[in-house]
């Protein structure tokens, strides 16, 4: 093996050894639901759609609105923040889903990973340097 190939292997492998650290760096952390749910932007960019926490659905249930978690900008910005708004994402995706299924609420909404947390009044937030999720199970109801 020539000089120049070892040297691009090695490059190659330093490069691309970084990549999963990042994602493997994502901690979780848990916050309150009620104090999302408190605040008057949050209630208005949710536009009065119904969301019922806690695992287990209710009325009439239609299907699943699951969501893997819509990342947020958390470049550089508060961890509270920056999970508040991947909250704010996934849930704008959940009703989306559940209107164009026929559904007016979604129930039985729970973090869909971690287990030390209430599902009833917590939700579970995964955050790096760069992004912040909060990937969620609903189900679509009337």
């Amino acid at each position: 093996m020539s000089i120049k190939s070892l040297v691009l292997a090695t490059s190659a492998v330093v490069l691309f050894s970084g990549v999963p650290t990042a994602q493997a760096a994502s901690k979780p952390y848990v916050f309150s639901v009620a104090d999302f749910m408190a605040k008057e932007e949050n209630k208005s960019a949710l536009d009065g759609f119904q969301f019922v926490w806690g695992k287990s659905a209710s009325g009439s249930q239609i299907g699943d609105v699951s969501t893997g978690g819509r990342p947020a900008n958390g470049f550089h910005k508060d961890i509270q923040a920056s999970c508040e708004r991947a909250l704010l994402n996934s849930l704008i995706a959940m009703k989306d889903l559940a209107i164009s299924k026929g559904a007016s609420k979604v129930t039985g909404i729970h973090s869909s990973q971690g287990t030390d947390f209430n599902p009833a009044t917590e939700y579970v937030c995964y955050k790096n340097k760069f992004v912040a999720k909060t990937p969620l199970n609903g189900t679509a109801s009337n």
